[in-house]
């Protein structure tokens, strides 16, 4: 029996310095019915070259500018109409040899017409976990993950129904991207996951925190503006969903940013 098509989604906007270490690992994964799409945000660093020279079954599809986060997987998703699984993922990772399997796994346990997201830890801290789930209470100023840092093998994590799946790895399908009409791509960076998996969850789609798939991430601590990008995306996300509440929510949630450094 045939396993059920993937598409692995890497986006990317000048990101060589990662992409061999995230192609390789992608490259070794052991499934027999998946392929590869390098999606292009107008890199200037060769980026899309090297993968060229080095990587002939990628697909590259280059959006023609910077269209962020949301928009660069939109991009993508209005030229796609097959039917199919998606697995979107950061161009900084590094995944496990048997992810899609472990993935595909959960999807068949829980329903195709859920979004799921693996563990994530970090690269520099093996042992550490980056997402294990993701809680989100727009009222109380709340965005986060859970078990963030804490150490994996001092845990018993399980699946489990969660608020969110972060967009470092995110297993959607096709048909559920189409319902929602893809990324709200207006918030340009941060925040694009929480705000489609809520809207997920309107139209009957639950979020899974998987415990079995992996992959290593390396997180980025320079992105330029990131504060101010995070702030804009919040405040976009709590008028969006609590109205004039945000008013409210807002102040709680820088006051929890900061208490949180």
């Amino acid at each position: 029996m045939q396993e059920v098509k993937v598409k692995i989604l890497i986006l990317n906007y000048n990101g060589k310095a990662f992409l061999k270490e995230c192609l390789d690992s992608v490259s070794a994964i052991n499934y027999s019915n998946f392929s590869v799409v390098l999606i292009d945000n107008a890199s200037v660093d060769s980026s899309v070259e090297y993968v060229k020279s080095h990587y002939a079954s990628v697909k590259i599809v280059e959006t023609g500018k910077n269209r962020f986060f949301g928009g660069g997987y939109n991009y993508f998703f209005k030229t796609d109409s097959e039917d199919c699984f998606y697995l979107i993922l950061n161009n900084d990772t590094i995944v496990d040899k048997n992810i899609l399997r472990d993935m595909i796994a959960g999807a068949n346990k829980y329903g195709k017409n859920n979004i799921y997201g693996p563990r994530i830890m970090f690269s520099k801290e093996k042992d550490r976990i980056w997402y294990a789930g993701g809680k989100v209470d727009l009222y109380k100023g709340i965005i986060k993950h859970i078990d963030i840092r804490k150490n994996v093998k001092e845990l018993e994590l399980r699946d489990s129904v969660t608020d969110y799946i972060t967009g470092c790895c995110m297993l959607v399908h096709s048909s559920v991207v189409s319902k929602l009409d893809g990324f709200d791509s207006s918030f340009k960076m941060y925040m694009e996951d929480v705000d489609l998996c809520m809207r997920a969850r309107l139209i009957g789609s639950k979020s899974y925190f998987l415990s079995v798939p992996f992959l290593y991430h390396h997180v980025s601590q320079t992105v330029s503006n990131k504060i101010f990008r995070v702030f804009l995306s919040y405040l976009k996300l709590s008028i969006k969903y609590t109205g004039a509440r945000f008013l409210f929510n807002v102040p709680v949630f820088i006051f929890r940013k900061i208490i949180s450094k």
